[in-house]
C-alpha cells in the first residue's frame, strides 16, 4: 500500500513540473523505483532473511536494498555530472524512503496485522 503512496506523490510531483525536463525525468525514475521492490524482494528477500533475521533494518534490507542503491546511483549520477544533487531528487528520494520506512515499521508493528485483516474483511 505504501508502494503505491510513494509512486502517486512522485508521480504527481513529476506531472506537475513536467515543463522542466530535469526535474520531471528525475521524478519520473524514482517513481519506477518505488515500486519495484517487488521483484527485488522475490530475488533477494529469502537469502537476506535468513542471513540478518526479522525487525526494522532487516526488513528495510530484505525489501528496499535494491531499490535504496538505485537511488542513490542517480544521485552519484547528479554528483558526476552536475556537482551537486538536483533539488527534485532530493525531495523525490526523501518522499520515497520516507514510505519505504514507513511501510517497514507498519511490517513489524502488531497492531497493523489487525488493520490489515480489518481492510480485506477478515
Amino acid at each position: 500500500m505504501f508502494d503505491i503512496v510513494g509512486f502517486a506523490g512522485v508521480v504527481a510531483a513529476a506531472i506537475a513540473l513536467r515543463a522542466e525536463p530535469s526535474a520531471h525525468k528525475r521524478l519520473m525514475l524514482l517513481a519506477m523505483l518505488a515500486i519495484v521492490d517487488a521483484g527485488f524482494g522475490r530475488w533477494l528477500g529469502d537469502p537476506l532473511t535468513k542471513l540478518l533475521g526479522d525487525g526494522f533494518w532487516p526488513f528495510m534490507a530484505e525489501t528496499y536494498l535494491a531499490n535504496i542503491i538505485l537511488i542513490a546511483g542517480i544521485g552519484g549520477y547528479d554528483l558526476i555530472t552536475r556537482r551537486r544533487l538536483h533539488p527534485a531528487y532530493l525531495a523525490g528520494a526523501a518522499w520515497v524512503l520516507a514510505t519505504q520506512a514507513t511501510a517497514s515499521w507498519l511490517y513489524i508493528s502488531p497492531f497493523w496485522k489487525l488493520v490489515a485483516l480489518n481492510l480485506i474483511g477478515l
